[in-house]
């Protein structure tokens, strides 16, 4: 296992992890990647979150053509929606109802060289997502 850990930045059995509270550092973050695998966005979001702020930052996920975005939190699927109604596939767009949920769709997603970004994700939920991660490939389950 390959743990770097940088600011913002953790890679971990073959897979780039890039956090931040806000969409668009993590958006920006993966823009700098250009030969990086599949690009999936966690945004975790609560209800104090502004219908408008989760609106927008729906559209700024699916503009940045991320291939698969995962909510979690109350306002995940106002997120979610905003992305599906800004041109982001349905099937794209994964509305989670507790953050545990969360982390399994994306271990079971992950392949090596892919690039998750993290927004809103609390350091526990982000060390379980390594953690999870971590095991999954021990087991052989995150692909090449």
């Amino acid at each position: 296992m390959e743990l770097l850990v940088a600011t913002n930045l953790t890679r971990v059995a073959g897979v780039t992890l890039v956090a931040d509270s806000t969409a668009d550092a993590v958006i920006e973050a993966l823009a700098e990647r250009p030969g990086a695998g599949r690009r999936h966005v966690w945004q975790h979001a609560e209800r104090e979150l502004d219908p408008f702020a989760a609106s927008q930052a729906g559209v700024r996920l699916a503009r940045a053509h991320v291939d698969l975005l995962v909510t979690s939190g109350s306002a995940g699927r106002e997120i979610a929606l905003a992305a599906r109604d800004a041109g982001l596939e349905l099937s794209r767009a994964i509305v989670c109802g507790d953050a545990g949920i969360a982390r399994s769709m994306l271990v079971s997603e992950v392949r090596r060289g892919d690039v998750i970004g993290l927004i809103g994700i609390g350091s526990r939920d982000q060390a379980a997502l390594v953690a999870g991660l971590s095991a999954a490939a021990r087991r052989g389950r995150v692909a090449a």
